[in-house]
């Protein structure tokens, strides 16, 4: 046991104790191996005799104790699991540790597990000991812990529904034509090689500042002028990315350890890696909570409300807040923040690839905004029933390549049965949204960017993809995305913004070359472009017919 921090021997005088024969690193270390031990021969042994169905079909176990603990892809893992749906099918099993884990491989399962049965398989793998610990008060008990992530979830319910999102299209219009100036201000200072210039870094960065200035305006009130030069966005951004590989399948087993975040505290030198991450993800939790809110606080306190958080502080006008209430905001204002970090900004970049890479739909776009709003017009939401084709490129960015291949991961409250195979009562559920939109028996050649697969032959937008619920990148069932209509509404307007005003090419290289779009990629749960190499954008308008237009949009609305 000397890796949990054994002692040498000493030299004892006085009364022997238990304590002092015993290190305390060792007991704590070998009531943890009892403790998980009997854990595992119980419901691994023991239960195997109980009258059920069997697991899901899966891998064999690598080892009896650890199960597949260690060994669970973690690289884009979702084409690994695709290519396992060939051997196990729709279903596949792992147990990681004395976690069930199960990994959904088809919509029609998806279907009938998260939403057909989204009463007992809605739940979150968090919520345990390990998250008090790491992002909020270590005082508060655990279900006071719990109860606050559910009063979140009711704020974004209440406030990200369809009625309510239309609250931010100010906020949106402002921020996305910050944006198309920004390209123009990119186009102009290019250099004179103009067939050469490369505007990928510069793109990456504007398409950050866009999708996280919506949201921590629209949530807190506060300008950002930049998302990689600013704390909050910073900030925002490395939580994510701590959270990367933990929302993977088997990312998360370390969670349920029992006593893990006492030895975090207990012993931080054998655990030092793990505990500088939870220590780290404290200090951006907090600086996410506090710093925003005691700003939009400012701008309350002074009669500005123009905030989510002004608007919630503001309810129940002439009674002082409680301090739990002031602390669930704050968890609903970090949380809000963390989650617009990379969603929105990798399907913005992913419609800006598809461009690069098929020509001919931004060209089939732009004579639509032509024929339908006149050239020189930017597009606003009253047009977009009457733009299909634009449309269709939006559900295809987000069908090609979703944000979250993997989704979010569920849990099940209750055993269950699906085709004979039992899935039990805390079960950690994957759906592989990967697998869903490229099966090539619902998508014709899935890895090929065609939007017109949402068109009738008439080329009117098909119905059957007429409700927001039909984007498998937004998830199932009661834990689908919360802030979907509000992401849904500043994708549709950037894409459509950038159609009408700029064009976009490929350049630098062999033009000709295919490439490889998943080098572009990061490789685990936020999947999200990390370049767009040889991407140049120009103006289609003149500076004054930009300005003209933007005057004109502006005023529209």
């Amino acid at each position: 046991m000397t890796s949990f921090g054994g002692f040498p021997s000493q030299q004892l005088s006085g009364p022997l104790s238990l304590s002092t024969l015993i290190p305390i690193p060792f007991v704590i270390a070998a009531s943890l191996f009892c403790y998980t031990a009997f854990n595992l021969i119980y419901r691994h042994v023991l239960g195997q005799h109980t009258k059920r169905p069997p697991y899901p079909p899966g891998p064999p176990s690598p080892s009896f104790f650890l199960g597949h603990y260690g060994k669970m892809p973690m690289k884009k893992p979702w084409f690994d699991y695709m290519e396992m749906e060939k051997t196990y099918g729709e279903l596949i099993y792992f147990r990681s540790l004395w976690d069930h884990i199960v990994i959904i491989n088809s919509a029609q399962a998806t279907n009938e597990i998260m939403e057909k049965q989204a009463r007992i398989t809605s739940d979150r793998p968090f919520g345990t000991a390990l998250d008090k610990f790491t992002h909020w008060d270590k005082n508060l008990s655990l279900s006071v812990y719990s109860d606050m992530w559910r009063y979140t979830r009711r704020i974004f319910h209440q406030n990200f529904r369809s009625e309510a999102a239309v609250k931010f299209h100010p906020v949106q219009i402002e921020k996305v034509h910050c944006f198309l100036r920004s390209l123009l201000e990119l186009s102009q200072s290019s250099s004179s090689d103009k067939q050469s210039h490369d505007h990928s870094d510069e793109l990456v960065s504007y398409i950050s500042t866009l999708s996280q200035g919506i949201m921590i305006k629209s949530v807190y009130g506060i300008e950002i002028q930049s998302a990689i030069n600013e704390e909050v966005p910073i900030a925002a951004k490395e939580f994510a990315d701590l959270a990367d590989q933990a929302l993977l399948p088997g990312g998360a087993t370390y969670r349920s350890i029992p006593f893990i975040h006492l030895l975090a505290w207990l012993v931080p030198d054998v655990l030092s890696e793990f505990a500088r991450a939870q220590k780290r993800t404290r200090e951006i939790t907090n600086m996410l909570s506090e710093g925003p809110f005691e700003e939009a606080m400012k701008a309350w306190k002074s009669g500005n409300q123009s905030s989510l958080v002004g608007e919630l502080m503001s309810q129940g006008e002439g009674q002082e807040r409680s301090v739990e209430e002031v602390d669930r905001i704050k968890c609903m204002g970090s949380t809000a923040i963390a989650a617009a970090a990379d969603t929105t900004a990798s399907a913005t970049a992913t419609f800006f690839l598809a461009l690069i890479l098929y020509p001919e739909v931004q060209s089939k776009a732009q004579e639509e905004l032509d024929r339908v709003l006149g050239p020189g017009r930017i597009p606003n939401f009253k047009d977009r029933q009457d733009l299909p084709y634009v449309e269709a490129i939006y559900r295809e960015v987000m069908r090609w390549h979703p944000a979250l291949p993997m989704g979010f991961p569920h849990k099940s409250t209750e055993d269950m049965i699906y085709k004979g195979c039992f899935i039990p009562k805390g079960a950690i559920l994957h759906a592989n949204v990967w697998a869903i939109t490229h099966n090539p028996d619902h998508y014709t050649s899935p890895d090929k960017f065609i939007p017109e697969r949402y068109l009738n032959k008439d080329g009117s937008f098909n119905k059957t993809y007429a409700k927001i619920s039909t984007i498998d990148a937004y998830g199932y069932g009661r834990r689908v995305c919360v802030g979907r209509h509000v992401a849904d509404a500043t994708l549709w307007l950037a894409m459509a913004s950038v159609l009408a005003t700029m064009n976009v090419s490929r350049v630098g290289g062999d033009e000709s070359e295919v490439l490889d779009i998943e080098k572009c990629y990061t490789d685990f749960s936020l999947c999200h472009p990390h370049m767009i190499p040889g991407c140049k954008v120009e103006p289609r308008l003149s500076k004054t017919e930009f300005e003209m237009a933007l005057e004109q949009a502006k005023n529209e609305y």
